[in-house]
């Protein structure tokens, strides 16, 4: 058991133990060959520990000695200055920093948005640089950000870090990092990469904001599970950030900000400049827009060209016309009203999002928007909102319910309404949904 005034290869003597984790602890420690403080990370071996693991353990250090010094550089990473190996144990020497971690400043409250944009700023920032040089810090959470004494803010604690070239050392079905953090690829079995850091970023913002963490419940297995399937709650201290942390936490990590677009994000929001795709999706109909303004016609119709009557008649190709409504996709719900009628579908409702396609005889092409709902929370019969819904249903490979009939659209809509669907809905939007959709399907089969 290391204790104060213990002498670390005969050059660091300690003083006294500034924190503890499940990997290691850090002592405040005196290099008496240079006359500096420093801090000195012992890696902690449990009792009867197997040989097996305490090579593991050993990788482990070294491998934080490696990466962190590729980085040492970096005005946003606490440096790295030696690893010591003594009595068959690590030991890590870098930076002391005077202050304390966001962790512990977040135990008084959470911050003011012009602080978390600059946490926002420095921690962007030092994982781009640790990323082009090819290292995922893994654990990146506001107990491993330091706020320093002199203003600055450092990313620590590379100790689970690891460079793309290394060999794998997590063992089969144990996924290294803490629950609320881990993006939803890596409870899948996926790889760590720079995205999934970028995701718990976004987690560590967002509870720096809001002062509460949007995913931790009351066992990490809760918590995995509302880190894989739930949407963060609505943000009521962001200020204007909510673009930048939800873009973050996408639950898909093609979608997700990169270091890059999210640095590009957050100076739009020092600067007043709002990004291009933040807010909401809305289709919007008056009754009163000629329908050639929104799709062209195809060739050869087979109908005729009056344009009256209902869906699922041969003869017409476009019902009659109708009142207004709008179909609103957006942080919390997804809503639609028609005349009078406003419905919301809030995120926590919805299992799966589709849309399919189809022209009913006639020349113009319409898309239909089906939401699957959680179990419980299916809505009361209902008439979707938009163009009548064809009395000829549609093909039984289409589960859900039907709640706004769109269209026709313009490609630009098109694709505004499945960036929209994909940002706000996540997982349930497809590729997820359509594979989901097609399983349940079968299941209708088998029923049967």
């Amino acid at each position: 058991m290391s204790s104060p005034q213990r002498r670390i290869a005969d050059q660091y003597r300690l003083v006294r133990e500034l924190a503890g984790g499940g990997f290691g602890r850090i002592w405040q420690a005196h290099d008496e060959h240079l006359d500096v403080d420093v801090a000195v990370k012992e890696v902690w071996f449990p009792p009867a520990i197997d040989p097996a693991e305490h090579s593991r353990r050993l990788e482990y250090a070294a491998r934080e000695a490696r990466n962190a010094a590729k980085l040492r550089s970096h005005p946003h990473i606490v440096p790295v200055y030696s690893v010591v190996i003594e009595d068959d144990r690590p030991w890590i020497v870098m930076e002391l920093v005077r202050g304390g971690s966001l962790a512990d400043r977040l135990a008084q409250g959470s911050l003011p948005p012009k602080d978390v944009a600059d946490v926002a700023e420095a921690m962007l920032k030092a994982l781009n640089a640790a990323h082009k040089a090819r290292v995922v810090h893994r654990d990146v959470k506001p107990a491993n950000i330091m706020l320093a004494d002199d203003g600055r803010i450092l990313l620590t604690d590379f100790g689970i870090a690891a460079h793309q070239d290394d060999t794998r050392l997590t063992t089969v079905g144990n996924v290294i990092g803490t629950p609320e953090y881990l993006a939803p690829e890596r409870i899948n079995g996926a790889e760590a990469g720079p995205a999934s850091d970028l995701f718990a970023l976004g987690v560590t913002l967002y509870r720096a904001a809001e002062g509460k963490s949007p995913f931790r419940r009351e066992t990490d297995t809760a918590t995995l599970g509302a880190v894989a399937t739930q949407q963060p709650p609505p943000m009521k201290k962001a200020d204007g950030l909510e673009s930048l942390v939800f873009g973050l936490l996408d639950k898909d990590p093609d979608r997700r900000l990169t270091a890059e677009a999210a640095l590009e994000r957050l100076r739009g929001w020092r600067t007043g400049q709002k990004p291009p795709d933040d807010g909401p999706f809305e289709a919007v109909w008056t009754g009163k827009e000629p329908l050639d303004a929104y799709a062209e016609k195809l060739p050869n119709p087979r109908s005729s060209q009056t344009y009256a009557g209902w869906f699922g008649t041969r003869k017409f190709a476009v019902p009659e016309v109708r009142s207004g409504w709008v179909l609103h996709v957006g942080p919390k719900y997804i809503m639609t009203t028609d005349s009078t009628v406003r419905r919301e579908f809030t995120w926590d409702r919805i299992l799966y999002i589709s849309i399919r396609e189809f022209r009913n005889w006639g020349p113009y092409q319409f898309t239909v928007l089906y939401l699957t709902f959680m179990p419980g929370s299916e809505p009361s019969l209902l008439k979707p909102a938009g163009w009548p819904y064809p009395k000829a249903p549609l093909s039984e490979s289409v589960p859900g319910v039907p709640v706004c009939v769109l269209g026709p659209m313009t490609p630009e809509q098109r694709a505004e309404l499945s960036e929209a669907l994909g940002r706000y809905g996540g997982r349930r939007w497809k590729p997820f949904a359509r594979v989901a959709n097609e399983f349940i399907t079968r299941i209708r089969g088998w029923r049967r």
